[in-house]
């Protein structure tokens, strides 16, 4: 898979479609019942869910004619503009012969998926593409144990996460708080924290993973927060140790939780095949790096910005009433 990645501007997926019909006016569309047509022969649909823009398609021959019209369908229709467009323009015109013959190829765009399928033998190629925003199935989502909000919520906000990924540390610093603090108090929303430990990078994520489900053992659900919160908080201090076992046992001990039983737990692993197999849980669904979180069955593009769950909050809303 290949991944595009760039600034946030606003989306137009989302969005009633007549502004993105506005922002392609120069291209002069022409409306028909069988779609839009602009360019040389370039074919093009705008779908719609719940009044506002679901997904876009794109037929056509990529011809030096089409590609600015494809780069900036795709730019605009994935809200980051010219930020997206001109770097699909320069993969049209110089990569996109590596794809030729080889089906449906998905591009990783931030929170969208880019699905293009290139045939012919030499330029100009044909093309065909649609964008939309990335979702899973939530019946694929593993079951989640450690929860804050109420078991019945409309909404599921989940993240896979490792506590020694310094990414992760950034979002309990930015959206994390504003998740609980405003998003929880509306009462349909639920947050689900689930391990991802990237034991290739982070030597030390998959124990701090297990002391959290000791934890829990010593104490009971509840006590997975505060400890999160704290192994997060000081993830400077332990994440260099060549043994951390110790060191989280004092940690229980210093933010007022029982320790009871927690060096065996480590030493004995008790909790280890807990932790695998939420790591393998993610696997499944696709899930590579963290943080990485979904609304509903909804990637998040910027997840430092409360702003995108809000907007994936509505989106689910809207696409939902069809």
């Amino acid at each position: 898979m290949l991944l595009l990645a760039m600034g946030w501007v606003s989306a137009q997926i989302g969005k009633p479609v007549d502004q993105l019909e506005l922002a392609l006016d120069a291209y002069k569309p022409l409306k028909t019942v069988m779609g839009y047509f602009a360019g040389q022969d370039f074919r093009f649909e705008l779908e719609e869910r719940g009044g506002v823009l679901f997904k876009v398609t794109g037929k056509g021959p990529l011809s030096e004619t089409n590609i600015p019209l494809a780069s900036d369908l795709i730019g605009y229709a994935s809200g980051y503009g010219e930020g997206m467009s001109g770097p699909v323009k320069t993969f049209f015109e110089e990569r996109i012969g590596e794809l030729t013959d080889k089906g449906p190829t998905p591009l990783g765009v931030e929170q969208y998926i880019l699905t293009i399928d290139v045939t012919g033998s030499e330029a100009p190629y044909m093309i065909e593409f649609s964008l939309e925003l990335s979702e899973i199935d939530t019946s694929l989502f593993p079951v989640g144990t450690h929860t804050l909000g109420p078991a019945d919520a409309k909404h599921v906000i989940r993240e896979f996460s490792d506590f020694q990924c310094p990414y992760c540390a950034r979002f309990v610093n930015t959206a994390y708080e504003g998740i609980k603090n405003e998003l929880l108090a509306r009462g349909d929303v639920r947050f689900e924290y689930h391990h991802f430990p990237l034991i290739s990078i982070h030597p030390n994520a998959f124990p701090a993973a297990e002391a959290t489900e000791c934890v829990v053992a010593a104490n009971d659900p509840d006590a997975f927060w505060p400890y999160h919160d704290n192994l997060f908080a000081r993830q400077q201090a332990w994440q260099g140790l060549s043994d951390a076992s110790s060191y989280f046992v004092r940690l229980a001990e210093d933010i007022g939780l029982s320790s009871e039983g927690m060096a065996t737990c480590l030493a004995e692993r008790q909790f280890a095949d807990v932790v695998q197999a939420a790591y393998d849980a993610g696997v499944q669904i696709g899930i590579r790096g963290t943080p990485t979180l979904y609304v509903d069955g909804y990637k998040v593009g910027d997840y430092s910005q409360l702003e995108n769950y809000l907007t994936l909050l509505d989106l689910s809303e809207k696409f939902s009433q069809e």
